[in-house]
């Protein structure tokens, strides 16, 4: 499945081949097929600032969301009003915005962003969000914008931050060693 997300001003899409989730604070829509459903995610508690779509399910939509609050939550048959489900999967530790929720090599494993100071900004499940691991290590205290897993390498996790790129090659570590890549890059902020 084709998936991209883009954010608008307030507005976040997350746009996969056959639908469209349109959210707006609290309200999300789904498109596609010439329908157009519209839900609202219960116990959302702040300004929605992180969304994506799953790319593994093909005969459902999951969606995660976050918020600026740091609550995590994953909505399950997104298409389907009668047998949608969402649940709150976020870490008690989450502290702040969400800046970016990213899904691994399959489901389960998923990677969240946080672009606050003073607070742990990466963390890692691979369990659906049954339990969570810090993976802050080594990085000083910026915010952290954005993440992305290498296809090919699952060590290899890249980040966007206040303070230009990062990269480790130790992600499964339990304190990763992160460097900068600043192979031409200049300590720009990441958006």
């Amino acid at each position: 499945r084709r998936q991209r997300q883009m954010c608008i001003r307030d507005r976040f899409e997350a746009i996969e081949e056959d639908a469209t989730f349109l959210c707006d604070n609290f309200d999300c829509q789904l498109q596609g097929e010439g329908k157009f459903v519209s839900y609202e995610i219960t116990g959302l508690s702040g300004e929605l600032t992180a969304i994506n779509v799953s790319p593994y399910t093909t005969t459902s939509s999951i969606l995660l969301a976050g918020n600026d609050r740091g609550d995590i939550f994953k909505v399950t048959n997104a298409q389907n009003s009668t047998s949608r489900s969402i649940s709150r999967i976020g870490g008690n530790n989450f502290i702040g915005s969400v800046s970016d929720i990213e899904f691994g090599s399959n489901e389960n494993e998923i990677f969240v962003t946080f672009h606050n100071y003073g607070i742990n900004n990466i963390f890692y499940t691979s369990n659906g969000g049954a339990t969570w691991s810090e993976k802050d290590g080594n990085l000083p205290d910026i915010p952290v914008r954005c993440i992305l897993q290498n296809p090919l390498n699952p060590e290899e996790v890249i980040i966007g931050t206040e303070l230009g790129v990062w990269y480790t090659k130790e992600f499964s570590s339990q304190n990763p060693s992160w460097t900068r890549a600043n192979a031409g890059m200049s300590d720009v902020r990441i958006t």
